[in-house]
């Protein structure tokens, strides 16, 4: 694969990212935290994945790093949300 097919790939991850993220907060909320929620989110998008690589016959990311580089988007995403709520908190005040 070469470096911007590769771009491509991951730039197709960030609606997963988006979406395990979301499922992870509204289903495990409070009782789980930072590492368990991420490696919820793992889980779901290594399913997800796993499911459309079963569909199409073919490994969609078959890159070593491929883990790591997930928990790293899925810390970023976090990262910005926790940036957007705590602006808007400080909008009302």
């Amino acid at each position: 694969m070469d470096t911007l097919g590769f771009l491509t790939g991951v730039v197709k991850l960030i609606p997963l990212i988006i979406g395990a993220v979301h499922a992870v907060e509204s289903i495990a909320g409070k009782d789980k935290h930072g590492k368990q929620k991420q490696d919820a989110a793992i889980d779901a998008i290594g399913a997800m994945i796993s499911s459309a690589e079963l569909t199409f016959g073919r490994e969609i990311m078959d890159v070593p790093e491929f883990n790591s580089l997930l928990r790293k988007l899925i810390d970023d995403y976090v990262a910005v949300q926790n940036f957007v709520k705590k602006w808007k908190e400080s909008q009302k005040s």
